[in-house]
């Protein structure tokens, strides 16, 4: 049953076979280890990039969660990258299923240095083969 919610939890987040979700940007699905803080926190929180879009990321694995509406800091080391990626965002979805926590960010515009190395991971995993 927690495998299932969990399939879910990414079919949704991907915007895969549910018609009411709809997303500005495509996004990728990727493996990669990333951290989140909120701004004013000193330690991050270990969890895992499951995708990423030029306009935002779903996070999974990490053993706590923040809260919907937050303001954080995602540092991200994607597939090919040499160097982390730490990109604003605001928390816009959170899981409601204990057992899986994950959430999605939608980066802020007002990063630009953050949201520019974004789009060019973005623009190789598109023109990485499948």
């Amino acid at each position: 049953e927690d495998i299932a919610r969990r399939d879910f939890v990414l079919r949704v987040a991907r915007g895969e076979g549910h018609g009411h979700i709809h997303r500005r940007f495509r996004r990728f699905p990727v493996q990669a280890p990333a951290a989140w803080r909120t701004k004013n926190a000193l330690v991050p929180s270990p969890g895992t990039l499951a995708d990423i879009g030029p306009g935002g990321a779903f996070i999974v694995g990490s053993s706590a969660v923040p809260e919907r509406g937050s303001d954080v800091v995602l540092t991200i080391t994607p597939p090919g990258a040499l160097a982390p990626i730490d990109v604003e965002g605001r928390v816009v979805w959170v899981s409601e299923q204990p057992s899986s926590p994950a959430f999605g960010v939608q980066f802020k515009v007002r990063d630009v240095g953050g949201l520019r190395r974004i789009k060019e991971v973005v623009r190789r995993l598109e023109l990485s083969p499948s």
